[in-house]
């Protein structure tokens, strides 16, 4: 089978790791896999690779034709395959980055199978991708198109469900968790000079807004001094290089025992996670989650916050995440209601007025309720300036930093960590995530092809847009 895998670009980061696999593991099958991206990938890969700088992430005012998109990747497909591939497999069409792909993937479909695999909706919390796409599309309600030869695959349990009330056909939507696998590596604690003899505790992440660097450094100024806690990398994002820049000075002022871009200098990534004592997430959102599958590859205890919309289906396969928790918790009164609420009404209005949507009944209360209980704030709801506030307390006040000792729980025995080792490997295995794609495109090409409407996207919007699930973090 010829498969022809598109996404914006192929530069380090959790869609390219994805993209990788799938390529290998289908390689490994038999099949032929071009891949197109907008540029030349960084590094060395083992499969086909062509440019289409047309799928590139587009700004607010340029504009790209779908239909000449459309065409210029047929036409490097042709050139690679002598034909046009069997399936399309195009990831995250509408993330809302370029506003031509939503258009392009219809356009293909009238001629071949679409697989359109969604890691991140422009619903879920990225106000200002959504205002490109009701901006830049002919229609926003072309966004999701549909029709048999079209279908979907999603990460995570939250986002079949959106689906499924969107009354997209169960035929055409398929659960796709994505594969994991670990780089061979022979590394020690030795390779990481800055931790000094202390435990390193790291976070394999780019430090943008969602990743909640704010409850990176709280946990970094509540840790013993034996211990050091380390992300590996900065925004590649200039827009979000202020804010990450704002923390990365904080942690100066204030002496914390924190090291902000431990993999800026080309560091592998594999033997930095080997080098860890323990891993440590603090994000607010992700897409599928692979923080909370790869440290147990690595032998390593994983630490920090969980997400259980995302984490449910890996606990229904066994892994154990029963030390992480749901909510770090701060008295409210150290950031003031009055604040908080006004801080809360404000970024609501913006939020949804970005959407193009009304502001419901009672918004900022049900957003309120969701984050406070019992006079406690959830930390990860605050926006980083509160956040501030809060570890600036923290650090200076050894009542307060008293207050919060033990809300981190502690790392799960080894025995556990081994046997979510195991799990993991079982479930989600390259071999694995190779036969189900290639059963989900057996599949497409037996439904044969109809013609194209589109789901509803105001449904889809509205599954997304409830005061209950905002956060200021991703605003």
């Amino acid at each position: 089978m010829n498969i022809c895998i598109v996404h914006y670009h192929l530069k380090p980061g959790g869609v390219t790791r994805v993209i990788e696999h799938a390529a290998s593991s289908l390689i490994a099958l038999g099949h032929r896999v071009l891949v197109l991206a907008s540029e030349k990938p960084t590094e060395d890969l083992s499969f086909a690779v062509r440019v289409v700088p047309a799928l590139r992430y587009t700004l607010p005012n340029e504009k790209i034709d779908p239909g000449a998109l459309a065409f210029e990747m047929k036409r490097v497909a042709r050139a690679e395959f002598d034909a046009l591939p069997d399936v399309w497999h195009i990831h995250n069409h509408c993330l809302g980055k370029n506003a031509a792909i939503p258009e392009a993937a219809a356009k293909l479909a009238l001629e071949r199978s679409v697989l359109l695999q969604i890691h991140d909706f422009a619903e879920d919390g990225r106000p200002a991708n959504y205002a490109l796409l009701r901006s830049q599309l002919s229609d926003i309600s072309k966004l999701y198109p549909v029709g048999p030869q079209i279908h979907y695959a999603v990460l995570n349990g939250r986002d079949y469900q959106v689906l499924e009330t969107a009354k997209l056909s169960k035929s055409n939507l398929h659960f796709l968790p994505n594969a994991v696998s670990v780089p061979q590596t022979t590394s020690s604690t030795e390779e990481v000079p800055e931790a000094k003899g202390r435990r390193l505790v790291l976070y394999p992440t780019r430090g943008i807004r969602r990743k909640n660097m704010g409850e990176f450094l709280l946990l970094a100024a509540l840790a013993d001094s034996d211990t050091l806690l380390a992300s590996t990398l900065g925004p590649a994002n200039p827009t979000a290089r202020p804010i990450y820049d704002n923390w990365v000075d904080l942690a100066r002022e204030l002496q914390i025992p924190v090291y902000f871009g431990l993999g800026e200098d080309g560091r592998d990534f594999g033997a930095l996670m080997s080098a860890a004592d323990e891993i440590i997430t603090t994000s607010v959102a992700e897409g599928f989650g692979l923080a909370f599958l790869e440290p147990w590859l690595f032998g390593k205890p994983l630490v920090g916050r969980d997400l259980p919309e995302v984490t449910g289906e890996f606990r229904d396969t066994g892994v154990n995440l029963d030390n992480l928790y749901g909510r770090f918790t701060v008295p409210l009164d150290w950031v003031g209601e009055t604040e908080f609420r006004a801080t809360l009404k404000h970024a609501l209005e913006k939020y949804y007025q970005t959407y193009g949507e009304s502001l419901p009944e009672n918004a900022e209360d049900r957003a309120f309720s969701a984050a406070v209980n019992s006079g406690m704030v959830d930390f990860g709801r605050l926006d980083e300036r509160l956040q501030e506030i809060v570890i600036r307390r923290v650090v200076n006040d050894h009542k307060a930093r008293h207050a919060l000792w033990g809300l981190m729980k502690p790392s799960l025995p080894q025995a556990d960590v081994e046997k979510n080792q195991k799990t993991v490997l079982e479930h989600y295995s390259l071999d694995a995530y190779g036969q189900r794609l290639t059963a989900i495109y057996d599949a497409m090409i037996a439904q044969g092809s109809g013609g194209i409407s589109n789901l509803p996207s105001d449904v889809i919007l509205k599954e997304f847009l409830k005061p209950e699930r905002f956060c200021l973090l991703r605003t």
